[in-house]
């Protein structure tokens, strides 16, 4: 009787498995690949300096 690992057999279980790792990699790796293609594109420059303001939630610095 083979392996059921819940109501279905361990080999169609690793094919699911194999299949989901695809799409969910793919979900993790998207934002950080579309992020270095904009920042490629249009790369961040940086802010002029302030002078005597100091940002709220960063008061000493």
């Amino acid at each position: 009787m083979p392996t059921l690992i819940g109501h279905v057999t361990q080999e169609r279980y690793e094919q699911i498995v194999t299949r989901a790792r695809e799409p969910a990699e793919l979900r993790t790796r998207s934002p950080f690949q579309l992020g270095d293609l904009a920042l490629e594109r249009e790369p961040i420059q940086p802010s002029p300096p302030r002078r005597g303001r100091r940002h709220r939630a960063f008061p000493l610095l």
